[in-house]
């Protein structure tokens, strides 16, 4: 990241990601990480309804000297985009090892100033909770635990901790293909919607997932929840659906425009060709949705009523498909590099 990062190499992630995104049918995301101004910039190019997270973390980097520079720069990002009603803006401090206890208080401060949502990096590992083995209840003392919150992974949690998060109104973003592949485990995802809390889906981000489909993410948490517990009836087709749609817009307090489809609401869809050889024959529609579609089954996708991908004629409306390809190549060339350099310092 050191060696590599600016805005033009988030840029063209982002704009590769987005596409990735809504070729497979997704509508609304939310982004977090360094040069926000420019994935913002990709994600709404490709047509994608967007939060994006201004991000705060305590180590020097490529954009910001520190934490409260980052405060800084998330009031300008805010102020900056106030008028794209495609466009919204949160706080999201990195996690609770990578920001001092007075910037997380700080962050959350802001996003009650901003009047908007509060994400962080959550539980991800069980080594991370034998670190810090309260940070739940001390971010129920440091009010950083509320229904602006937006707590991703929640991997390692006790059932103290479930309380909290319950008791608090605050959100859990569960990512399972990562959390899978990264060895961290799996969040308690059942435990958490029986204690009657928000549970959303997401996929982390390609860096970690290798891909972005919601596809893959809602097979693998109904099969994670249902081999784990030895039980095939657990986290039905209904819930999973819900976590992929309403409750991800109901996180980031988009639920009154999205999420759902009714008369008043943003006509978000995507249309899914149940014809492909991989959803034949289709005996049940929302199981065959979970367990046999792919991204690539998805036939158009529109965002506030506008046809955005039009997939039978093969075009995303409005990045350039060789564009596209070409930037994924030279990223291809520059984490080589990235290879490179990890061989020389290893």
């Amino acid at each position: 990241e050191g060696q590599l990062m600016s805005p033009e190499f988030v840029y063209d992630g982002a704009l590769l990601g987005g596409a990735e995104m809504l070729r497979g049918g997704t509508t609304t995301c939310h982004d977090m990480y360094f040069f926000p101004d420019s994935a913002a910039k990709a994600l709404r190019e490709v047509g994608l309804r967007v939060v994006q997270g201004a991000f705060v973390i305590k180590y020097p980097n490529a954009e910001y000297k520190g934490e409260e520079d980052a405060f800084g720069g998330a009031r300008a990002l805010a102020a900056r985009h106030k008028d794209d009603p495609g466009l919204s803006i949160n706080i999201a401090p990195h996690a609770p090892y990578s920001v001092t206890a007075e910037a997380l208080q700080a962050s959350m401060r802001l996003a009650e100033e901003l009047d908007t949502t509060w994400q962080i990096h959550l539980s991800e590992t069980e080594r991370e909770r034998l670190i810090d083995a309260e940070w739940e209840e001390t971010a129920a003392k440091l009010g950083c635990l509320n229904e602006r919150t937006i707590a991703v992974h929640c991997v390692a949690l006790s059932d103290r901790d479930i309380g909290l998060l319950a008791e608090s109104g605050a959100s859990v973003v569960h990512c399972p293909v990562s959390n899978m592949r990264l060895g961290c485990g799996a969040s308690p995802v059942v435990k958490l919607l029986k204690g009657g809390i928000n549970v959303a889906l997401g996929t982390d981000g390609a860096a970690s997932a290798c891909s972005l489909s919601m596809f893959e993410q809602m097979r693998t948490a109904g099969l994670i929840a249902k081999g784990f517990s030895q039980d095939p009836t657990e986290l039905t087709v209904n819930q999973i659906i819900r976590m992929a749609t309403i409750n991800g817009a109901n996180a980031l307090k988009l639920h009154c425009d999205v999420g759902s489809l009714a008369v008043g609401k943003l006509a978000d869809l995507a249309v899914i060709d149940m014809s492909q050889l991989v959803t034949m024959p289709v005996l049940d529609v929302l199981s065959n949705v979970i367990y046999a579609v792919e991204a690539q089954c998805v036939h158009q996708v529109w965002v506030s009523g506008s046809l955005v991908a039009n997939i039978q004629q093969e075009k995303l409306l409005r990045p350039d498909r060789g564009k596209l390809l070409t930037k994924s190549n030279i990223m291809s060339w520059q984490n080589r590099v990235c290879e490179i350099l990890r061989d020389d310092f290893n």
